[in-house]
């Protein structure tokens, strides 16, 4: 086809002539009425233009099927190319899908983690990350701020209310005796405080889209919604363990039945409310497509939730 041409008649490509072929001046983008791909967004890098270049500058060989099944097979044995980096999945519509490569930015999440080597020079790991951060852009770090400053942050953190008066001379008198002390006393005692939950629990709710009612125009009111805000809440308090907050949300009900009946946990079934919280409104809808538009939601909340995908 690229040696015979289109409608035409003329080649879409000259062997050893790439300044004269079609399929060359097309993707270099000079004429946009000739341009290919026509949407800007697919436009090829100039590592890909220069490479059709290079292979029309040497007579376009074209290798036997033989040869290609070969060369495809070499390289999607590596995990690491010039191209990006293969990620191992179960598999796609398509060998293209399958063998997909990624930049390492547009796959972040997808990674395993590293444990980096903490910076010296800091108290606080986050504070010597930031610490070598500021080195490199030549900037000072900020001087600490006074305890009024300090308290007032703590607490808006923390439990998202502000101190009182009262608490605020408390933590002046500590802080007089002995900064460092008074400091970490106030940090242990505001995230045993119950409003910790309250406070950092709603980011979790924000997550899994919690409401008293269901939304849409009728807004139905979900009367019994408030045990699982309270489940968030009381799992932050205890601090329980992250992963056992997942499972107990994603698979709630299907621990619950493993249990025997003396040992049953209520609390196992209101964590599977998770599954739940999205808008709904199952009226004037056939039973088939509402438990079809429930089961989307389902996909929806745990891909944006739990695998970084929108």
């Amino acid at each position: 086809g690229l040696l015979k041409g289109g409608e035409s008649g003329e080649p879409g490509m000259v062997p050893g002539k790439p300044e004269v072929s079609s399929i060359v001046l097309a993707i270099e983008w000079k004429d946009e009425d000739f341009a290919m791909p026509p949407k800007e967004n697919d436009k090829l890098t100039t590592w890909q233009v220069d490479v059709i270049k290079r292979w029309v500058s040497l007579g376009a060989p074209w290798p036997n099927a033989e040869a290609q099944a070969k060369y495809i097979a070499e390289e999607r044995s590596k995990v690491r190319t010039d191209e990006g980096v293969l990620v191992k999945t179960s598999g796609g519509l398509s060998d293209e899908w399958t063998y997909r490569r990624y930049k390492d930015e547009n796959i972040w999440a997808f990674q395993l983690v590293k444990k980096p080597v903490v910076p010296k020079g800091a108290a606080n790991p986050v504070d010597a990350f930031i610490g070598r951060k500021l080195k490199a852009a030549e900037f000072a770090p900020a001087l600490q701020a006074d305890f009024r400053t300090l308290v007032r942050r703590a607490y808006y953190d923390l439990v998202g209310l502000q101190p009182t008066p009262f608490e605020i001379f408390k933590f002046r008198q500590a802080w007089d005796k002995d900064a460092a002390k008074a400091w970490a006393d106030l940090i242990d005692r505001l995230l045993a405080s119950l409003h910790y939950g309250e406070r950092w629990g709603q980011h979790w709710l924000d997550v899994a889209r919690y409401a008293d009612t269901g939304g849409y125009s009728n807004d139905y009111e979900r009367s019994n919604a408030w045990r699982y805000r309270d489940y968030v809440i009381r799992a932050f308090n205890e601090d329980k363990p992250y992963n056992q907050f997942i499972i107990e949300q994603l698979a709630g009900d299907e621990l619950w039945e493993r249990q025997s009946g003396a040992e049953h946990d209520p609390e196992l079934l209101v964590a599977s409310s998770f599954l739940r919280m999205g808008p709904w409104d199952p009226a004037m809808t056939l039973a088939p497509q509402a438990r079809q538009i429930y089961l989307d939601d389902v996909v929806n909340a745990v891909g944006q939730t739990f695998l970084s995908t929108t």
